[in-house]
């Protein structure tokens, strides 16, 4: 009695066949979701570090802020985070959030417009928990976007710190 063991080479083409043809119908959902993808994980990010330094603001009794620097070039757009050191009397990077680069792909706008794209931006927390923009008592607003035209709103309300994700503008 003769058993074979193995598969035929029409059996490895049938199968590699199958296998390709599986990839190339799902290569375009992949990356059609892939920029969704970098919108939410940029938010969540981005609101978890505000919530980050608002808590230490509270904890700390102390300032801090989110100092944002967007170039004309979304893809050297970043942020970091500061903390208010009376010993010395200035701002101070802090090691935790340190410098975040905002992901490929996603554009980041500031204040109460969201075609005002480029410049230098702060969000300060008081050690009460609430926040100002730029030196104002005024809510900060960012708004996220990415390549598709997907959107996305924080808002950071003044008199009580809180930080608010909606869809869309």
């Amino acid at each position: 009695m003769y058993y074979e063991h193995g598969m035929t080479i029409l059996e490895i083409a049938v199968a590699a066949s199958i296998i390709s043809l599986i990839i190339a119908l799902a290569i375009p959902g992949i990356i059609t979701i892939l920029p969704r993808l970098n919108l939410n994980s940029q938010t969540a990010i981005l609101q978890g570090d505000l919530q980050e330094a608002r808590l230490k603001a509270v904890s700390l009794n102390t300032f801090y802020r989110m100092s944002f620097i967007l170039a004309s070039d979304p893809d050297t757009d970043f942020y970091k985070g500061e903390f208010y050191d009376p010993n010395i009397s200035s701002w101070e990077n802090d090691p935790d959030i340190g410098l975040q680069r905002i992901k490929k792909d996603v554009d980041i706008k500031f204040i109460n417009s969201p075609s005002n794209s480029t410049g230098s931006y702060s969000i300060e927390f008081k050690p009460d928990g609430t926040s100002s923009f730029a030196s104002t008592n005024t809510n900060a607003n960012i708004y996220i976007s990415n390549i598709k035209g997907s959107k996305k709103k924080i808002s950071i309300l003044s008199s009580t710190g809180f930080i608010q994700v909606t869809d869309g503008w």
